[in-house]
């Protein structure tokens, strides 16, 4: 328990120092306000459910041979990523628990090379390729903003 906990806290170091490091700013001492954990695999075990119940969720090592037992039922939302590859570590609330899924997409195959498009005001667009549409764009805007 001590090791996912250290894990989070550095976790979240991390995160700070590099929004400060995007921003130029200075950071600043992350804050848990205990209001979420993101267990790892080492302490969490899912498991299918028996009975009436679709998962079981174990946890284990967290403290004095303690082992808490969360049986889960499925609901329609959870039904929607029963194909989909379960990720072993789980998020707990104060009144939940979030799973993670993930899911392997064939990479898309374009006919078509990418264009950017630059939206301007002197000119009403610029392709990546350097072509220029609506070049008198400045002139009608000031005509319409004259009357």
């Amino acid at each position: 328990m001590r090791q996912n906990c250290a894990r989070e806290a550095l976790s979240a170091c991390d995160s700070a120092q590099k929004q400060a490091e995007e921003s130029g700013k200075q950071a600043v001492r992350p804050v848990h306000y205990g209001k979420r954990m993101i267990i790892s695999s080492q302490i969490a075990r899912i498991e299918i459910g028996k009975g009436s119940f679709d998962v079981v969720v174990t946890l284990t090592s967290i403290g004095r041979k303690i082992k808490i037992i969360l049986p889960i039922k499925s609901h329609r939302h959870m039904n929607l990523f029963n194909d989909w590859k379960r990720a072993s570590s789980i998020t707990l609330f104060r009144n939940a628990i979030q799973f993670s899924y993930e899911k392997d997409y064939p990479k898309k195959e374009t006919k078509h090379q990418a264009m950017g498009v630059d939206i301007g005001i002197n000119k009403l667009l610029v392709t990546s390729d350097g072509k220029q549409y609506g070049k008198n764009i400045k002139v009608l805007i000031e005509k319409i903003r004259g009357k």
